[in-house]
């Protein structure tokens, strides 16, 4: 009879510890599962909240940053004049130094407005370089003809050619107006627009 009892005793703890035991683990789950649950809803609140402000903000730094340049942005010069004025008005042209200088723009859509002083015949400053020019009428500005004496040198020392010669060089617009009248447009220069007329250019041949 005592073993009997001892052996209901010790069931029935048995029992108690484990209904114990899943009572706790009921709790513990129940305790993980809010606590998860209220975490994602926080986070699904945060996104919503900055979803919602972003855009606001972004329109209104755009708007103001766009307000603020076409506001305060003065008008660039190309902007001022129409394409043929600059083109041809030395007045204008002047104000972007596209015309002063060693480094001028002259082609088809842009006229030389430049001064065609300083101009001075080739073969009166060869001073010996090994190259020919065409004729007396060959002319260069200064600094170009001292130029093409070192590059015509160097080039004569690299190769021993010294039969190139300057077959055209500087043009008056009157002289360009002939070559442009008598010739084919699409292969000679509108008079105005041929880099011949600066001085700087010049055409070699052997």
């Amino acid at each position: 009879m005592d073993v009997n009892k001892k052996n209901n005793v010790h069931k029935n703890n048995k029992n108690v510890k484990k209904y114990i035991l899943i009572t706790s683990c009921s709790l513990a789950g129940v305790v993980i599962l809010t606590f998860a649950g209220y975490g994602a809803f926080k986070i699904i609140q945060d996104f919503g909240d900055i979803k919602k402000e972003n855009p606001v903000a972004e329109s209104t730094t755009t708007t103001l940053l766009t307000t603020t340049v076409a506001e305060t942005a003065p008008l660039l010069w190309w902007e001022t004049n129409s394409f043929e004025e600059l083109s041809t008005d030395p007045e204008l042209n002047g104000k972007d130094d596209l015309h002063n200088g060693d480094l001028i723009l002259v082609n088809a859509g842009w006229a030389y407005c430049g001064d065609s002083s300083d101009i001075s015949i080739i073969y009166d400053f060869r001073e010996g370089a090994p190259y020919s020019v065409r004729d007396r009428e060959c002319k260069l500005r200064l600094p170009v003809i001292y130029n093409l004496n070192d590059m015509m040198t160097e080039f004569n020392a690299a190769t021993g050619l010294n039969n190139v010669f300057v077959e055209s060089a500087f043009r008056t617009k009157e002289r360009q107006q002939e070559l442009y009248d008598n010739g084919d447009p699409n292969l000679v220069a509108k008079p105005g627009f041929s880099e011949h007329e600066t001085g700087f250019a010049f055409d070699l041949a052997l």
